[in-house]
């Protein structure tokens, strides 16, 4: 019964086809409104976000009013302000706009809101609503905020942080290669080997310069991940970490069948590069141990170090935004996210990803 309660609930995100489900009994709905076992209706979930309802009306627009399906807006809205969304949708469509309330039957060819504050099921034909605890979302609204404001200031951190290294270091750098090269045309050297070490030089000035390039564009987004991979792209990521901080990292993948989905790729990615952040600022490592594994529907990436430890309770008390994001970062695509470890014994993050048959 829970499998089947599930199954309609991942529908209902998804827009896969629903039929009867099996379960207790349920107030009776009349049989003219009940879909038929023979004629299952399509339901066809749309999450929109801040700017998405312009989208989505016009999607609206654009389909006809006989689609024999049922569409459901997915939209958190404010429980203290009344929603004009049924009167902006119906004038952009034929079909009948309403708000879900418990026990309402699921009709085709009709638009559903979901009211707020609510979590909302599909089974047997009818939509099943049930309160949401206020203390909880009023916490989780609370979470959010912070987390929101504190992505605002590493964001505008970044912001400075590359202006600064494309004012500071790159333009000075170039600045400097200019006038060399300068000089070099007005007063060239009077013997050839003069000319060479002044080339040579100049030639070793770019390549750093190219190099540094290179560092902060593996920073911004890894190319390599596009191009080779995620077991590539950690392979890197680890020889840059150990030629940085003279520490030794020892990468193991097994059994990782690529292309993974992208959006896995560089959650996993970002997590072993935000570690490997972590351990060369604060663990006193001598040693690091990266493990990258696909699985029975799964892939697990553990990244450990055998450093100083800290109390992770005192950790999260500080409010660091890496966990945080490195959390986050893992829940978005359906993951687990644990991070174990005490001072004095070092640290071992562990994060598993389902995926879907043929992917593991």
């Amino acid at each position: 019964m829970k499998k089947n309660a599930k199954a309609r609930q991942k529908a209902v995100r998804t827009g896969k086809t629903l039929g009867p489900a099996k379960g207790p009994a349920q107030p009776a709905v009349p049989d003219a409104v009940k879909p038929s076992a023979s004629r299952p209706i399509p339901v066809v979930g749309v999450g929109i976000s801040q700017g998405g309802l312009e989208a989505f009306t016009a999607l609206l627009r654009a389909l006809p009013d006989d689609t024999s399906m049922a569409f459901v807006l997915v939209q958190h809205m404010d429980p203290g302000h009344e929603s004009a969304l049924n009167k902006i949708l119906s004038r952009a469509t034929g079909m009948p706009v309403n708000e879900v309330s418990d026990g309402m039957a699921v009709k085709p060819n009709h638009v559903y809101l979901i009211p707020s504050n609510v979590e909302m099921t599909f089974r047997d034909g009818v939509w099943r609503l049930a309160k949401q605890s206020e203390a909880a979302l009023l916490l989780y609204q609370q979470e959010l905020r912070a987390l929101t404001a504190k992505l605002i200031s590493v964001q505008e951190e970044n912001s400075k942080y590359l202006a600064r290294e494309l004012h500071d270091v790159f333009s000075q750098k170039l600045a400097v290669l200019s006038m060399e090269i300068s000089a070099l045309e007005q007063r060239p050297p009077e013997s050839p080997e003069a000319l060479g070490n002044q080339l040579r030089q100049i030639a070793e000035q770019i390549g750093g310069l190219a190099k540094d390039i290179h560092q902060m564009s593996r920073q911004l987004h890894p190319a390599i991940l596009d191009d080779l991979g995620l077991a590539a792209a950690l392979n890197n990521e680890c020889l840059a970490f150990s030629e940085q901080h003279g520490i030794p990292v020892k990468l193991t993948p097994q059994n990782v069948r690529e292309p993974l989905p992208e959006d896995v790729s560089l959650c996993l990615y970002r997590v072993a590069q935000e570690s490997l952040r972590n351990i060369g600022k604060h663990a006193g490592a001598t040693e690091v141990r990266v493990a990258l594994a696909g699985g029975t529907g799964e892939i697990t990436l553990v990244i450990e170090d055998f450093g100083d430890g800290f109390d992770l309770d005192q950790v999260r008390g500080k409010g660091g935004l890496g966990l945080v994001s490195m959390d986050e970062r893992v829940r978005l695509v359906g993951g687990t996210f644990s991070v174990q470890s005490e001072p004095g014994t070092g640290t071992r993050v562990e994060v598993r990803v389902p995926l879907r048959r043929g992917q593991a």
